[in-house]
């Protein structure tokens, strides 16, 4: 009586090139998904649909979900309701002076996520590898990634392909005799943006990633009478503080072609708030939040390679391998309250796709166990009157994909629920996490795992 689900369905998906329509219009691209091109399809809630975007031709062409036909072509915006992250984050410390299982001599490790420098495997190339090292112990361990093993320690190179750059350009202009909405006094004010068509007046300032650069391009020659400068007091100088000049590299003349101020960030010590201001007048600036997180971040794709390795540039040993699967994917679980109406598109080219009928999930199916062995064997899931899974752990289990809005046993030498003898009952949401007291019941390693599905039927 045991139950074997499916949990995935997965559509094909290949980028046809320059295709000509039936009416002989101007060639196109065109999505081709599971061999018919730009077919509609159905897609169910309370289901994990996965479109499998492994095939070459589909490096230039992501595909993406909108409630909107052809998503921001036609003027709507990307569907991303349960959707997967898209991002994998480890947590990595340094661990110093510890003593091998062989009593070698002492040296310094990577802890990731809790264990020292392990493997890590990545299962999907269409993520983002993010590696936060906030911690304190990461001051002098700068991390790096390379296709040889220990990296420049070992005669290998830095690999950098697709590492996203931990800097941010705002561009400043000065925008004087600006009335505000109350009708006071005119006065100057600075407008600071991300880019020429997105500068807003006197805005508050984010900047994400403590391993980067701050730079702002001055080349406006509104600025030639406003000089921008930081201080760790509101309005600087006006209020009483002092320029801020740690990190700070000033090149050109302010109100000049090319110029620009830049603050190196690479600091724990750098404050988590700054201010930016005129030095002339008061009144002109705003607050700059700098996140308490640093990190290095890769995105991988189809031609990044099966195997690099983790290493510290600047102490050897301290790394190991990451092993990346070919998967290249994209993956969405749809709730119960998802639109009966959605559109596939590409986000670089328009007309691509087509539109995605949302349907309820058909029949009874509600629940997988995955495990190291097969059904057959033996070990599965087991409906109990109480409404709840029955885990037997007859073996270790990686993980249980649940269909159940409702209370969660896992069973421990036959028996169930919360007696003394019983190892887990707990309320789970989608995403959460969960521990059990026994390794044996879940994960080898951690007595574990991570509830991917739910339902709102219980």
């Amino acid at each position: 009586d045991y139950i074997q689900l499916e949990v995935y369905v997965i559509h094909q998906v290949i980028s046809l090139e320059d295709i000509v329509p039936a009416f002989g219009n101007n060639p196109g691209d065109l999505y081709e998904l599971n061999g018919i091109q730009t077919a509609p399809i159905t897609m169910e809630r309370l289901q994990i649909t996965r479109f499998d975007m492994s095939h070459s031709t589909v490096i230039e062409h992501p595909i993406a979900l909108s409630t909107t036909e052809d998503g921001t072509h036609g003027g709507g915006v990307e569907f991303t309701s349960g959707m997967t992250a898209d991002r994998v984050t480890y947590n990595v410390k340094s661990l110093e002076d510890i003593v091998p299982p062989f009593g070698n001599n002492p040296g310094d490790l990577f802890d990731v996520d809790g264990v020292q420098k392990p493997e890590i495997n990545f299962s999907n190339r269409n993520q983002a590898l993010r590696i936060e090292v906030s911690d304190a112990t990461m001051s002098e361990h700068p991390v790096a990634l390379s296709t040889t093993s220990d990296g420049t320690h070992n005669s290998g190179v830095a690999y950098t392909a697709g590492q996203v750059s931990a800097n941010s350009t705002f561009i400043v202009e000065s925008l004087e005799d600006i009335t505000d909405p109350f009708g006071n006094n005119p006065g100057d004010l600075f407008a600071v943006g991300l880019d020429e068509s997105a500068l807003t007046q006197q805005p508050t300032l984010t900047f994400p990633n403590r391993l980067g650069v701050i730079k702002f391009d001055t080349s406006d020659s509104s600025l030639s009478e406003h000089p921008f400068l930081l201080s760790t007091t509101s309005d600087g100088t006006h209020n009483g503080g002092v320029e801020y000049t740690t990190g700070k590299t000033v090149v050109g003349t302010v109100g000049s072609a090319g110029s620009y101020t830049e603050y190196d960030l690479n600091t724990h010590n750098t404050p988590n708030t700054l201010y930016y201001y005129c030095e002339t007048h008061e009144g002109m600036g705003n607050s700059i939040t700098v996140a308490q997180t640093s990190y290095y971040e890769w995105k991988f794709d189809i031609n990044t390679p099966n195997t690099l390795y983790y290493y510290c540039t600047s102490h050897e040993g301290m790394g190991n391998q990451i092993n990346i699967a070919e998967e290249l994917y994209a993956e969405y679980y749809l709730g119960g309250d998802a639109p009966d109406l959605l559109y596939y598109y590409c986000e670089m080219h328009e007309g691509m796709g087509n539109k995605i009928n949302v349907v309820d999930r058909s029949g009874t199916k509600r629940a997988l166990l995955e495990t190291a062995k097969p059904v057959a064997e033996g070990y599965g899931v087991e409906y109990t009157p109480t409404q709840a899974w029955s885990v037997l752990p007859a073996y270790r289990y990686s993980r249980i994909l649940t269909r159940m809005k409702g209370t969660i046993s896992f069973s421990h030498m036959g028996t169930t629920g919360t007696g003394s003898d019983s190892e887990f009952t707990e309320q789970l949401r989608v995403g959460e996490e969960f521990q059990t007291l026994d390794e044996n019941i879940i994960d080898e390693d951690s007595g574990g795992g991570i509830l991917l599905e739910t339902d709102e039927r219980i």
